[in-house]
């Protein structure tokens, strides 16, 4: 009998980590880099229900081109052009790549805390690749490292160096943080 109800409480725990794991993988974290509109379908023919704020994120599932979410109890879609998928607890975004005839490169972005946490001395890497996608070169900085970054804020970040001529585009990722609470 306890051989029975044990097998079956862990054919439960299974059953449900694999279901919430399945629910995860559809559901994705995405933050917005402007003010942008939910409608109440996915097309810009529908109705405008709701807004998020610039940098607000909100979880939802890639269906055709849209996000489908859901915000104060309302379902609603969102342009998947207007999102970008968010990476948990600090999120970066490159604005511009440059390589200046002068002879050097610059790489300008900003780190968004999409969590609930303050941080300080984020350690961001820049991978450099050439145009068949192989890596060329890499560089390390920091960002916050006198200061703070608060929940809901943004602190900018700048990569700048030699020219150097294999370097055709970048990926700039959080390497390391402290987390001061």
């Amino acid at each position: 009998m306890k051989s029975k109800i044990l097998i079956s409480v862990l054919i439960y725990i299974i059953l449900n980590s694999f279901f919430i794991t399945q629910l995860q993988a559809k559901n994705k974290l995405y933050v917005a880099y402007g003010n942008v509109n939910i409608r109440s379908g996915p097309s810009t023919s529908h109705k405008v229900i709701d807004q998020l704020k610039r940098y607000e994120t909100i979880r939802g599932e890639s269906e055709n081109g849209w996000i489908k979410c859901t915000k104060d109890g309302k379902i609603g879609y969102i342009s998947k052009s207007v999102l970008e998928e968010a990476s948990y607890p600090l999120h970066v975004k490159i604005n511009k790549f440059s390589i200046r005839e002068y002879g050097y490169f610059k790489v300008v972005g900003e780190i968004i805390n999409i969590s609930k946490n303050v941080f300080k001395f984020v350690k961001l890497e820049a991978i450099y690749f050439d145009k068949e996608k192989n890596i060329v070169g890499t560089d390390f900085t920091y960002a916050c490292s006198n200061d703070y970054i608060l929940p809901s804020r943004v602190k900018p970040f700048e990569f700048m160096g030699s020219n150097q001529p294999d370097y055709k585009s970048v990926s700039v990722k959080v390497k390391d943080y402290i987390k001061v609470k």
